[in-house]
């Protein structure tokens, strides 16, 4: 009797994001150490320890933090517009609003369907990677900050934001990718 209901409560995406954002530390720490030694003169190993160190801390804190914030900003946002649309009497099954909830509520997905969660999963991973970035960027610069304090701040500021963005715009073209595949591979 309780199975039923529990299987519509959702998918918190704290737990796939963590998942997929720990299987990507090693392409993403290889891609900001390519961004950091092309931008700072440093040995290796210390720009490669670095960017590990920073990756990791951002890994293990900043995507919780990221989700926490998306799912506090979604509720705060969605059920406000909802209980408005629902009042003015707006269409709450047109594409533009269902497109605008499920953004609002990428950290909670709640799909109706096992074809809906194949592209709604992957679709919600990419779409927390905008505050998953924003959180990464602080806590990957001050983490080098601390590391590397013989590098000026405001050079550790800049590369470290532009070691983020390179290696989240692939994670994001891949999560997209992945969205697409399930979204239009045929099913059995």
């Amino acid at each position: 009797m309780y199975i039923p209901l529990l299987a519509n409560m959702g998918i918190p995406m704290l737990f796939v994001q963590w998942w997929l954002m720990t299987c990507a530390l090693i392409p993403v720490v290889i891609i900001e150490t390519l961004v950091v030694r092309r931008k700072i003169a440093m040995p290796l190993s210390r720009t490669a320890g670095g960017v590990a160190a920073a990756n990791i801390l951002s890994t293990v804190i900043g995507v919780p933090i990221a989700w926490l914030i998306a799912l506090v900003l979604g509720l705060g946002v969605l059920v406000p517009i909802t209980y408005g649309a629902e009042r003015l009497h707006w269409q709450l099954d047109s594409p533009l609003f269902q497109m605008f909830g499920f953004i609002e509520s990428a950290a909670w997905i709640v799909p109706s369907s096992p074809a809906q969660s194949a592209w709604m999963i992957p679709l919600a991973a990419a779409l927390l990677l905008i505050p998953c970035f924003f959180a990464s960027v602080i806590i990957e610069r001050w983490v080098c900050r601390h590391i590397w304090k013989s590098i000026e701040t405001s050079a550790i500021r800049e590369v470290i934001y532009c070691a983020n963005l390179y290696s989240y715009a692939a994670l994001f073209v891949l999560g997209c990718l992945w969205s697409a595949w399930n979204f239009y591979s045929p099913r059995w």
